[in-house]
């Protein structure tokens, strides 16, 4: 009905009673226990590892990873603003250039620089499973 369950199902005691307990909700709390015998009395030791919420949340996520991909939007708008920028451009740099490797790579500089202007890349996040 409350969902409250002991923690420890195995003898605490070297009698093999079960005097201590600890008593949990389920549904608010998540923990293991582990039963130690320290030699210093009857009683066993108990260890328990209490799960909280952002623990839970790590674990879950530990399954998951995250992928990452850069996309460009080639909307029209996007192309016509970059063809607008190519129109303006005066190419000037390019004839003073005294090698044609050099002009080359002036030549796709400035179309990568409009290129980036009129169309970023953005950063798309995509969640998968790890395989197990």
């Amino acid at each position: 009905m409350f969902n409250i369950e002991p923690m420890v199902t195995v003898p605490t005691r070297i009698t093999k009673s079960a005097l201590d307990q600890m008593i949990v909700n389920k549904d608010f709390i998540n923990c293991t226990v582990k039963i130690l015998n320290s030699r210093f009395s009857d009683h066993l030791a108990q260890c328990y590892r209490i799960f909280t919420q952002t623990q839970i949340n790590l674990k879950l996520t530990s399954k998951q990873k995250t992928k990452y991909t850069d996309k460009s939007s080639f909307s029209e708008e996007n192309i016509a603003y970059f063809n607008y920028l190519l129109s303006k451009e005066t190419w000037y740099e390019i004839y003073t250039r005294n090698t044609v490797n050099e002009a080359w790579k002036t030549f796709l500089d400035t179309n990568k620089y409009y290129l980036d202007l009129a169309i970023p890349k953005l950063r798309h996040a995509t969640t998968v499973n790890k395989p197990k």
